[in-house]
């Protein structure tokens, strides 16, 4: 995220290479790399890729930015980025807003082993309903590197959560701790006796405070939003278009860890849409 502030501010000098304009930051930070110089015909394009396709999931502009930033430049990329965003249809339609928290959070205790802790939740009913009848979905995050993973469900009864337990949903295999809210279907007999036999310790939030598990809160809303976001034509196949969803939300920087899920969970830079057009 610091170099985005560094690229769109100017902060860069630009220099041929093989009759290729390229651009690099002057303070370079490690493992950066220089990016090509890109003319404005080809603005328009970029911006499209990095902002409005299932794999970049309509993330607003600073994701958008920061995308952009690894691959190309052009000069005062903020500002084509952010007119951009703010002028996106689907964006508008789904009525994202900028407001910021009046109360600063309060961090939770360090975890360094990824998957140790994970959050857990059910989103749902969805509309549509999926060809295979998926109206649910159960979402995991990691504390440690908040790499989400996601199983879509029938019904969140017990049948869908029984559903779900025979599928790994953690590519790191069994958690020590797990924390959820008070949802029914998360809290059952059949759960907790579930957790109790992996040695699982399970824990719920606060009642009537979701902030509480903000970190899987958080996610909801924005897989929610990129749902939202898919095109009409195949918003009833949200189910099949999940990983390209959750790609595009794992490959970027996360505020407060400026890694990106991707990053933290297996230690390089996954290679993206923006990368093959470079």
């Amino acid at each position: 995220m610091a170099r985005a502030a560094d690229e769109a501010s100017g902060n860069h000098h630009i220099y041929w290479e093989n009759d290729i304009l390229y651009s690099e930051p002057k303070l370079l930070e490690a493992g950066a790399a220089c990016v090509l110089v890109v003319p404005q015909s080809y603005w328009a394009f970029l911006l499209g890729l990095a902002h409005s396709t299932p794999l970049a999931g309509h993330l607003g502009h600073g994701k958008t930015l920061a995308r952009l930033v690894t691959y190309f430049y052009w000069p005062q990329m903020r500002v084509p980025s952010d007119a951009f965003c703010r002028a996106c249809p689907i964006c508008q339609a789904i009525g994202k807003t900028r407001k910021r928290l009046k109360a600063p959070l309060i961090p939770l205790p360090v975890v360094g082993t990824p998957f140790e802790r994970v959050y857990i939740d059910i989103i749902g009913p969805l509309d549509p309903k999926t060809a295979p009848g998926n109206r649910f979905i159960l979402v995991l995050v990691g504390h440690a590197t908040r790499y989400p993973e996601e199983i879509p469900l029938e019904d969140s009864d017990y049948t869908g959560c029984n559903q779900s337990s025979d599928v790994d949903i953690s590519p790191c295999g069994i958690p020590k701790r797990v924390v959820s809210d008070r949802d029914t279907n998360l809290i059952s007999t059949y759960m907790k006796s579930m957790w109790d036999a992996c040695g699982v310790t399970y824990r719920f939030t606060t009642l009537y405070h979701p902030q509480s598990s903000g970190l899987v809160e958080r996610f909801i809303k924005t897989l929610k939003s990129m749902i939202t976001g898919l095109p009409q034509a195949v918003r009833r196949k949200w189910d099949v278009l999940l990983p390209s969803l959750l790609h595009a939300y794992r490959e970027l920087p996360q505020k407060g860890v400026r890694y990106s899920p991707f990053e933290l969970l297996y230690g390089y830079h996954v290679r993206e849409p923006l990368s093959v057009v470079k």
